[in-house]
């Protein structure tokens, strides 16, 4: 669901010997026996789905672990992103994160070419004020994950007046800003890249999951206070993850719906319209 090429699986992740489900095998496994079998059977819309979103995030915290190399880059870029201060000189406090994948995802559901990037950058600003009503808008920051440089360069452009927008382009430590993605994601032109390439591109996409989500945070690291996202991404739907299910979700009541009031899960694309509103797979 990462969206990892399989060249540089072996340089992102301590493996173990698993069963692999493709998208032709897919419908024979996923069918009802599995529902039954890995979802909450008595339980209400998204509250069906918890034990595998449960599951997913214990794979995270204990074995989809970045190595050693990619771990240090997450290090480096966290504490970059937590040095940085708003316009008007105010220190850092924390930051929302946007992720804009571009390349051959298009939206789910809305009716053009991609979402704008002012909705991402309103969904932001709009999440930072309901989690922090009491925090002046000088502290928000933004974390930006995308595909595109041009892309990038136009969210800045819409918030340099008034926030400090982070991203591995913009980063001053060169061996970042050489993992940032080098063009917008397409799966056939990614295969065609030469070796090297195709691992730096991994890893900035594995250090921006991790700033995008908050994975494989230490005690002290900053976390995101919101992620702002669309559900054709799987980065997406892992994001909430990496969030956990009270950060991602809120208070889910009874009846499986998510806490519009604390939620730090954003999905602008969907916007809710299909319940659950997350998903642990995809079918293609």
């Amino acid at each position: 669901m990462l969206e990892i090429p399989n060249l540089a699986r072996s340089q992102d992740v301590k493996r173990r010997p698993q069963k692999l489900i493709t998208a032709h095998t897919a419908k024979f496994h996923l069918g009802h026996t599995y529902s039954d079998a890995y979802e909450d059977a008595y339980a209400h819309n998204l509250n069906r789905v918890k034990p595998q979103f449960n599951f997913a995030e214990q794979s995270l915290l204990n074995t989809i672990r970045p190595n050693r190399d990619n771990a240090r880059l997450i290090r480096k870029a966290r504490f970059e992103l937590s040095s940085l201060s708003s316009p008007d000189g105010t220190a850092f406090d924390s930051y929302v994160s946007l992720h804009l994948r571009r390349g051959d995802r298009g939206p789910a559901f809305y009716h053009g070419e991609y979402v704008p990037v002012r909705d991402f950058v309103s969904a932001g600003t709009d999440a930072w004020q309901r989690l922090n009503p009491g925090k002046s808008a000088s502290s928000l920051m933004f974390y930006v994950a995308t595909d595109s440089s041009t892309i990038q360069r136009e969210v800045v452009g819409l918030t340099a007046a008034r926030y400090t927008t982070y991203s591995l382009y913009q980063s001053a430590d060169p061996e970042l800003r050489g993992v940032a993605s080098p063009e917008e994601y397409r799966q056939k032109e990614f295969d065609t890249l030469e070796k090297t390439a195709r691992i730096r591109a991994t890893q900035g996409m594995i250090v921006d999951f991790a700033l995008l989500s908050g994975a494989w945070a230490n005690e002290d690291d900053a976390l995101p206070q919101a992620t702002v996202c669309t559900i054709s991404s799987n980065v997406c739907k892992m994001a909430a993850v990496g969030l956990g299910w009270e950060r991602a979700f809120g208070v889910v009541d009874s009846m499986g719906y998510l806490d519009d009031a604390h939620k730090r899960w954003v999905e602008i694309d969907q916007k809710g319209t299909v319940v659950p509103v997350w998903q642990p797979f995809e079918l293609f």
